[in-house]
């Protein structure tokens, strides 16, 4: 465990060296289709027993 800890405080170390901003792909608008899409394929599928 301690060695996993430790390639993962290594693996952080390395990227917030050189940080960059995160660029936005997709329009709002596409985001919140997906977001209603899944939202009713939910509302459509059968409960689990």
């Amino acid at each position: 465990m301690k060695e996993l800890v430790a390639d993962i405080k290594a693996y952080l170390a390395q990227r917030n060296a050189d940080p960059r901003p995160y660029t936005w792909k997709a329009e709002g608008a596409a985001i919140l289709e997906k977001i209603q899409r899944a939202r009713a394929a939910l509302n459509r599928a059968e409960p689990a027993l």
